[in-house]
């Protein structure tokens, strides 16, 4: 459920896919290294 809370910043970030799989791989390494 932590994941799916930090995926959130991400879609009101941005709205362009590769962008919100960045984001999103950015946010999971940070959540994994934490």
């Amino acid at each position: 459920s932590q994941i799916r809370q930090h995926k959130l910043p991400a879609i009101m970030v941005t709205h362009d896919h590769s962008d919100y799989d960045a984001a999103n791989g950015k946010l999971f390494t940070l959540n994994t290294v934490l």
